[in-house]
């Protein structure tokens, strides 16, 4: 038999499954096990100073919720997995992303136990439409996602309309950033959803994600492209796993307004190039973030951890 960890599950069930046997695949979301703030974000800045295993920096920058209180459990919970040895006890980590597995592999966890298998969506889900004459974010609006930086480049690349889906703690002070640059063409639509999400993508003309951290491999862009909609987005984290600059969208360099802006000007001033790049982000989908797929991948990892763990019959009748 085998045991599916998610992250919010205490790891005190470890123990006990492996005394019966029972081996363990854990599919990792986020850098927890790595980074005691979960996100190699420190004050809203990317960090890296608690790797590898260097936990105390969490609580010396308090970068949990800005909270001594909180930064201190963070820094237990992590030097707790660390001493009862709990990587050495799952038998395989899942990593949607290849970037997630070479911090894991940095931080001193065993290659042979992590693979890398993407998330997935189902292409027959979308359906591009015709182009509404805009560019789209849809997500969380907060610090780390870049959006602010997505609201200057837009003030800078003309008067296209750019809509920005989604809600956060930064929505105030965006409006208030795209009042002050005159960018009367930003348009906030709030929290969408189901078919009002799935239309104002079919819609858009391509697809900007401007994060400031490392994304793992972000749902996002795996529906643009399954839509068949070009990509601009940060060069860090598992972005460059699935945009490929100049194929099926745009990189820029991280904090980059101009380099940004440059990129949405090139795909707003070529039509045929952005369904050049459409049909290849389109491709990739079905080629590699397909159910049948993730599917197969999955499946045969736990195929391999059952095998390993299963009781020798040597000497059977």
């Amino acid at each position: 038999s085998e045991m599916c960890i998610r992250d919010s599950l205490t790891t005190s069930i470890v123990q006990p499954l492996v005394d019966r046997g029972i081996p363990i695949v854990w599919t990792l979301h986020d850098y927890r096990q790595i980074c005691p703030n979960t996100s190699f974000l420190s004050h809203g800045e990317i960090c890296e100073r608690c790797l590898p295993n260097r936990f105390w920096h969490v609580l010396l920058r308090r970068c949990k919720k800005e909270s001594l209180p909180a930064s201190l459990v963070a820094m237990l919970a992590a030097c707790w997995e660390r001493v009862t040895g709990v990587p050495g006890k799952i038998s395989r980590f899942v990593t949607p992303s290849r970037f997630l597995a070479g911090k894991l592999v940095e931080a001193g966890f065993d290659s042979s136990r992590i693979v890398s298998i993407p998330n997935f969506v189902d292409p027959a889900d979308f359906t591009g439409g015709e182009e509404g004459g805009y560019y789209l974010y849809f997500g969380r609006l907060s610090h780390e996602k870049g959006v602010d930086l997505l609201v200057r480049a837009a003030a800078k690349a003309g008067t296209e309309p750019l809509r920005v889906v989604g809600d956060g703690p930064a929505a105030g002070a965006l409006r208030d950033l795209a009042d002050r640059l005159g960018a009367t063409h930003v348009r906030f639509d709030g929290y969408l959803s189901g078919d009002e999400l799935r239309d104002a993508l079919a819609g858009a003309s391509f697809v900007v994600l401007p994060s400031r951290w490392y994304e793992n491999l972000p749902f996002s862009i795996m529906e643009a492209f399954a839509m068949g909609k070009p990509v601009v987005a940060t060069d860090i984290g598992g972005i460059p796993e699935m945009v490929e600059d100049g194929e099926n969208g745009f990189l820029f360099p991280l904090g980059d307004v101009d380099a940004l802006a440059d990129r949405i000007e090139r795909l707003l001033g070529d039509a045929g190039l952005r369904r050049r790049m459409g049909g290849r982000a389109r491709e990739k989908a079905e080629r590699l973030w397909n159910p049948e797929t993730h599917y197969e991948q999955i499946a045969a990892v736990y195929d391999e951890v059952l095998d390993a763990h299963s009781p020798s019959c040597e000497g059977c009748q």
